[in-house]
């Protein structure tokens, strides 16, 4: 073997025997008592792949990731008291995080409170300079408040996930108050109380967004949502304002399972305004403007939509509409010219009040909604225990398989929708359930029962009442009231918000002593759960013991 043979060899034996690299972990304190004082002197330290723990504190910094495919969390991103309590402060003095563009898939940013940036382009955040370079860096658990920029003021410019943030309160001096240019996916993130000239809440995303609430945002053109191309799906659109489409402005992706309610325009499309977007399966209601109430201009199309309960001077429901109308109901619109429609295409298989134009499968009965677990507009059933059965059950174009409608309903009992499909808008079922144990199946006078519960929710955020009651063996109810027992039915707790994916328990709720004047004989412990506001029972779950002695 010749010199250069065996350096070479000797080379590739180091490399073969060299020990792995591990990433690092570094961590930042405000007292500078751990590894950094200063969250930007561990990201110029860090490689790829290494992680930075910031633990709770206020860092005035203004940060740049330099490319580099780092880990950047809190303590515990999943805490929303240490995301509230890990504070990255810009001072007004340009954005308080700046990737470089090259970052990938492997890079993230989570648990944060991002405040104070000012920049032109993305106080809170930007993503990257170009059209063809951005991030795609993850951003999750963080807070963005108080920014302010020209294009921007939350976060600019990205093609990374965003995932479970709040952008609140950020301000744009044109595009995107909260988001401008993300184009990665948005889920489940609060967007609220943003302003800009176009787009206060979201800009030119033309990702997918995906079940998130966009509420109290404020602009020209735009209120809660413009000019985002991508597919907006399973998000509540509520409260946003706008000159011109108070909740959503000139989309072209597709619109499904949304809600858009309470959204304001002075002039035109309180809820939808000029979208180019096919809508499925969305619930329009309570919007008001000058021109079409609930939508103004929206020319794709509409299946199995409800719009109504919203108002304008002109076209309550819909306005200048000539996309094709299908398997839908407008009724309860109201406007001095054309309470439920002014200008729009003949439609097919819907319930519209006050019809008469033909069309094929039309009727103009009224639909009968009823309230229900999570909304109003479900539809009256004698299957559900209503006392009348609606028009628009199994009176749809086609089957709800082929309109992928399997999976939801539009009854208050969460019976699926199968056969003919029905028309308008299906809501996700409740998919509560909740269980309830006691530490044991017998007790004497002086024993001390104790009862856990545990509820987990699956399917939409539902606000829900708690019912907690002992049945005595003569056939009493006795409910669990604070300080005691109660005959008459009172909940123990009141306007519970269960967010989808909420688990409790299994965890102690009360303990009793039997007291010796106890009836011996079979009882029964029940725990239910119904909608707040409504006499609806979501789910109960029972345990029977006996008393002897």
């Amino acid at each position: 073997m010749n010199f250069r043979a065996l350096l070479l060899a000797l080379g590739l034996l180091s490399l073969i025997c060299a020990p792995p690299v591990w990433p690092a972990e570094y961590h930042v304190t405000q007292d500078g008592s751990a590894d950094f004082g200063a969250i930007q002197d561990a990201i110029d330290a860090a490689q790829d792949g290494d992680w930075i723990i910031v633990h709770p504190g206020t860092y005035r910094e203004n940060l740049r990731y330099g490319g580099k495919n780092l880990i950047l969390q809190s303590l515990d991103s999943n805490d929303d008291d240490v995301v509230a309590s890990t504070i990255i402060d810009g001072g007004k003095a340009g954005t308080v995080i700046t990737f470089d563009g090259t970052e990938d898939e492997s890079c993230s940013l989570a648990g944060f409170t991002i405040k104070n940036g000012e920049s032109v382009n993305g106080g809170g955040i930007v993503g990257g300079f170009y059209a063809d370079i951005r991030t795609r860096a993850r951003i999750e658990h963080c807070t963005i408040v108080g920014n302010c920029a020209r294009y921007g003021g939350g976060m600019y410019l990205s093609n990374g996930n965003v995932v479970d943030c709040t952008i609140r309160d950020n301000e744009a001096q044109y595009y995107g108050g909260g988001i401008y240019g993300f184009h990665g996916e948005i889920a489940d993130c609060v967007i609220e109380g943003n302003r800009a000239a176009r787009g206060a809440g979201l800009f030119r995303c033309n990702g997918q967004i995906v079940g998130c609430t966009i509420s109290g945002n404020s602009a020209e053109y735009g209120g809660g949502i413009y000019y985002c191309d991508g597919e907006i799906t399973d998000s509540a659109i509520v409260g946003n304002f706008a000159d011109y489409g108070g909740g959503i402005c000139g989309c072209v992706g597709m619109i499904t399972n949304c809600i858009v309610t309470d959204n304001l325009a002075n002039q035109s499309g309180g809820g939808l305004y000029s979208c180019y977007a096919v809508i499925i399966n969305c619930l329009v209601t309570r919007n008001s403007a000058a021109r079409g109430g609930g939508l103004y201009s929206c020319e794709a199309g509409l299946t199995n939509c409800t719009i109504s309960g919203n108002w304008a001077e002109l076209g309550g429901g819909l306005c200048s509409s000539y996309g094709s109308i299908k398997n839908c109901i407008i009724w309860g619109n109201s406007a001095p010219v054309g309470a439920e429609f002014f200008g729009i295409s003949t439609p097919s298989y819907s319930c519209v009040r006050d019809w008469a134009h033909g069309g094929e499968g039309n009727i103009s009965q009224d639909p009968l909604f009823v309230a229900g677990p999570t909304g109003d507009h479900y539809l009256s059933s004698l299957d559900a225990g209503q006392d009348a059965h609606s028009p628009c059950i199994d009176a749809g174009s086609d089957t709800p398989k082929s309109l992928f409608l399997t999976a939801l309903t539009t009854q208050t009992d969460g019976a699926l929708d199968t056969n003919r499909v029905d028309m308008g808008y299906h809501y996700a079922p409740v998919d509560l359930a909740i269980q309830s144990y006691l530490n044991g199946a017998s007790f004497r006078p002086g024993d001390t029962i104790r009862c856990s519960i545990a509820v987990q929710n699956t399917g939409p955020e539902i606000s829900v009442d708690l019912y907690l009651a002992f049945v005595l063996p003569d056939g009493s109810v006795s409910y669990l009231v604070d300080g005691g027992f109660d005959a008459d039915a009172r909940s123990r707790l009141t306007n519970i918000v269960l967010p989808n994916g909420f688990t409790f328990g299994p965890a102690a709720v009360f303990g009793l002593t039997v007291p010796d004047e106890t009836p011996t004989g079979q009882y029964q412990f029940a725990a239910a759960l119904t909608a707040s506001g409504r006499d609806y029972l979501i789910s109960v779950s029972a345990a029977s013991f006996v008393v002897g002695r």
